[in-house]
């Protein structure tokens, strides 16, 4: 049965541009009318969830509330939210809405043990809100896989070239982004989760995917969101299969 998939986004309107782009690449289609459904909020003007996550600022959740219930009420089925932050908040929305929700945080935790299995530790690269909550750690320990974090004064780096990007800004010199990477890699990590839907972005602009092991959390996401409304993905479901 196919479905409606209503998109909750402007966090940032970039990174939801990107899931839309990659969710109409990934379905399988032969004309327009065998594509998705989608309908997209881009509310933009939604709080700072590492703000509030970090720093208690304004509180998000009814906003965010308020933009899943006006999908819902144009026709939504499934929801996802762009943004891996945002997650902090998913098991609210869930139970005040009741909406059928794709979990960016699950799909890439069980993304990273099904392509690495469980004897690879996987790099968190992703919002301070995400690090300080511990909702990557969980997913992931979930599927039995160990996490390796940036180090304070790399996770402050990060977090800019993060909001850069949000503000439009791309770094003119990448060395510092991977110096992040590499340390972590001697400290254990073997592959990288892009844990904030900015940095597939960043990812792309430089092609880092032609020296690092990454999971790209939109891609994932917009791949569980395919496969969620019923339709067929272009070419292989699983890593395996890759």
């Amino acid at each position: 049965m196919k479905k409606v998939l209503g998109v909750l986004g402007g966090m940032g309107p970039l990174a939801t541009a990107d899931f839309f782009t990659k969710v109409v690449n990934l379905t399988k289609a032969s004309c327009d009318g065998d594509h998705i459904h989608i309908l997209i909020d881009n509310y933009p003007q939604i709080k700072d969830r590492t703000d509030y996550i970090v720093n208690d600022g304004e509180d998000p959740l009814p906003q965010m509330i308020e933009g899943v219930r006006r999908l819902m009420i144009m026709g939504a089925e499934v929801i996802a939210m762009p943004c891996n932050t945002a997650h902090y908040f998913a098991p609210a929305i869930e139970e005040i809405t009741g909406c059928e929700f794709i979990h960016i945080l699950k799909v890439n935790a069980k993304a990273g043990r099904e392509r690495y299995g469980t004897d690879k530790k996987v790099g968190i690269l992703a919002t301070t809100g995400v690090l300080q909550s511990g909702v990557y750690a969980r997913a992931f320990a979930d599927e039995g896989v160990d996490c390796i974090f940036p180090l304070p004064d790399q996770q402050q780096k990060l977090l800019k070239f993060i909001y850069d990007v949000k503000a439009g800004i791309y770094p003119r010199d990448i060395n510092e982004f991977t110096d992040i990477l590499d340390s972590m890699l001697e400290r254990g990590a073997h592959y990288f989760v892009l844990g904030c839907t900015e940095l597939p972005l960043i990812s792309e602009y430089f092609g880092l995917d032609k020296k690092y092991e990454l999971l790209d959390s939109t891609l994932e996401q917009a791949r569980a969101a395919v496969l969620a409304c019923g339709y067929e993905l272009k070419g292989s479901v699983s890593y395996d299969e890759e």
